[in-house]
């Protein structure tokens, strides 16, 4: 399958995509149409050949079918699923769901055995993401019983990888839109003002920006000049989102521009030195590209200083002129052959966003098409030599940032493992997440580099650790020596456990 449209243009293939998804893994498991028809009838959703057919070649947004998918693969609960629901909401311009839910009422005894399920200390991602699924159609329970639910689910989504994450996100953003929308937004809020709990930072801006509003544009707008790179790369992303999900009205975004400019000379002068890769201004000019076309130009002219440089390819065209969008045709030629399914022009489409595009919206959602896929398992090993042996900075530093949207899928450690081996100090929180993701142990260094306060990011530093269950973070926790900031996080980590993959 391919996508037709532009690397360039406005829009991308929503249907095109959901339609590769679900016949890659079709074929990937060698099944016919027919067999697969034969099987989803087993599982309760009764279709034809022709319909089937039609479904993966037009991309149909068929909830009950993508979920009978799941069902026949032997996929985890939700990882089809969630990945199309958030695929479509991030472009508003995606198909409505034909069939979100089965017709029937649910009633007590339906919450009761969904919230059995969450309780159950083997939880997984689908458990949460039915729950949801109930609660949407079940209506309101009291805030008390419903809050610390919340809580529990963010802090696991903050430490899940692969569709232990994509189940738990989808789950927590239902919840932000639907009827606990304002109680997910107190508890988001909360959590991204404590510095206790900065390792939910990210995914609390990101959920936030699932119900945008004036308010919640101009609330990221102010966090765009904080110190603290991750906090201006979260609030940046989630502006990104709020455009892409078209979100907030169009005579709203002239609330951005003065933020816009503080954060810019903010950026520029960074006097505590905590950011000498100039990350936070790399972020304002990525923001800047995704701004509407009228707030660019009410900008430009006020600007104190240039953007920043970032990274990007030379050309954007969809021909063999191409050569960055050649070279993720290899890598994805070479995952298809060692997963025995055809080649995928589609797959090439989506690892160029990913590892290039300047639009979160497609850099993310790519990600995730690549973390649901066939291919999921093999990424590393494909794309941690354009990491090491690029060509170019732009090819280095967007393979890093792909793996990091792919989550790199749990049985996939052993090749992360060797990279951190040859390629240790990491130094930038992609590359430290990108091992965190991975359980990579980290050399005592590491640790040293913490104690000594010589590491760029050692908030990063701790959150690898973290993830990884490693026994350092109960010595951090308990070392007086250490820095308080450290000392906190740690202690979040060791409060809440490492990494979840299920």
């Amino acid at each position: 399958m391919i996508d037709p449209t532009p690397l360039t243009g406005p829009r991308v293939s929503v249907t095109a995509r959901i339609g590769w998804l679900m016949r890659s893994w079709r074929t990937a498991q060698d099944l016919s149409l027919g067999e697969m028809a034969s099987r989803l009838g087993e599982v309760g959703l009764t279709t034809s050949v022709p319909a089937l057919s039609t479904a993966e070649r037009e991309g149909a947004r068929d909830g009950l079918l993508i979920d009978a998918y799941e069902r026949v693969l032997g996929l985890d609960e939700g990882r089809l699923r969630a990945t199309v629901d958030i695929l479509c909401r991030r472009f508003s311009y995606a198909p409505l769901d034909r069939r979100p839910e089965r017709p029937e009422l649910l009633g007590q005894a339906d919450l009761d055995a969904a919230v059995e399920r969450v309780v159950d200390p083997g939880r997984t991602g689908g458990a949460w993401l039915w729950l949801a699924r109930v609660l949407d159609r079940t209506g309101p329970v009291p805030s008390r019983f419903l809050e610390p639910l919340a809580v529990e689910l963010v802090e696991e989504l903050v430490r899940s990888v692969g569709p232990a994450y994509l189940t738990r996100y989808e789950a927590v953003a239902r919840m932000r839109r639907g009827w606990a929308g304002d109680l997910l937004d107190h508890v988001l809020r909360r959590m991204v003002d404590d510095p206790g709990a900065r390792p939910c930072l990210p995914d609390a801006f990101t959920v936030l920006t699932e119900a945008g509003s004036p308010d919640l544009l101009v609330w990221l707008a102010d966090r765009l000049a904080d110190p603290d790179p991750v906090v201006v790369v979260s609030a940046g992303l989630g502006v990104q989102s709020l455009r892409s999900m078209d979100a907030v009205e169009d005579d709203a975004w002239h609330l951005l521009a003065e933020p816009f400019l503080r954060a810019v000379e903010a950026a520029a002068a960074d006097p505590d030195g905590r950011d000498p890769r100039a990350e936070r201004g790399q972020a304002l000019t990525s923001l800047f590209k995704n701004l509407p076309p009228g707030l660019r130009e009410q900008v430009r002219p006020r600007l104190p200083r240039p953007l920043w440089p970032v990274p990007s390819p030379v050309s954007w065209s969809d021909d063999e002129h191409n050569v960055h969008l050649a070279r993720c045709g290899v890598v994805a030629d070479a995952l298809t052959d060692a997963v025995g399914i055809p080649r995928q022009p589609l797959l090439a489409r989506l690892l160029f966003e990913a590892v290039y595009d300047f639009r979160n919206s497609r850099v993310a959602t790519s990600g995730f098409l690549l973390q649901s896929s066939p291919v999921a398992e093999l990424l590393p090993e494909g794309l941690l030599p354009l990491v090491e042996r690029g060509p170019d900075e732009a090819t280095r530093i967007g393979a890093i940032r792909a793996l990091l949207h792919a989550q790199v899928p749990h049985a996939s450690t052993d090749a992360v493992q060797a990279w951190v081996d040859r390629s240790w100090p990491l130094t930038t929180p992609r590359t430290l997440a990108v091992a965190g993701n991975a359980t990579a142990r980290l050399p005592q260094d590491a640790v040293d580099s913490l104690r000594a306060g010589t590491h760029p990011h050692p908030l990063s530093v701790v959150e690898a650790l973290g993830l990884a269950g490693d026994p350092a973070i109960a010595r951090l926790v308990a070392d007086a020596g250490v820095p308080d900031d450290v000392r906190a996080v740690a202690r979040w980590w060791h409060t809440r456990g490492a990494r979840v993959v299920r």
